[in-house]
């Protein structure tokens, strides 16, 4: 599903290049919300998995989303950066080259999740 997320935004810089009609912009804008919606399942289940049966999954959930907020900020300080300086479309493209490599890396070395935090507790990794 991450594949699927990580497309939809991929999608959506390269579509935001190709117009400046601000209809066209607000109907894109709904791949944001695609990638979104399933970007928070998918986090709150990649972080079950790996802390099942640890009693730390509010730890982590706050953890990535401090994270994810973090990155939300130097996303947009940057981004905006960029704009000022050299125009929307490499702004969007930058963006773009961004989500690609979260594709990528999403693709090459994501492992399944499932099962591996009662495996840790198995382990004794819980101790």
């Amino acid at each position: 599903m991450q594949l699927i997320a990580f497309s939809a935004l991929l999608l959506r810089a390269l579509l935001y290049t190709r117009s400046h009609n601000p209809w066209f912009w607000v109907s894109v804008q709904v791949l944001d919300g695609i990638a979104s919606g399933i970007f928070t399942v998918i986090v709150v289940i990649v972080i079950a998995d790996l802390t099942q049966g640890t009693g730390r999954f509010n730890l982590a959930q706050g953890v990535i989303n401090t994270m994810i907020g973090i990155g939300s900020a130097i996303s947009n300080l940057g981004c905006g950066f960029l704009v000022k300086v050299a125009g929307y479309n490499v702004g969007f493209m930058t963006l773009a080259g961004i989500a690609a490599v979260g594709l990528g890396w999403s693709l090459i070395k994501m492992p399944e999740t499932k099962g591996v935090g009662k495996r840790g507790v198995d382990a004794g990794f819980n101790d």
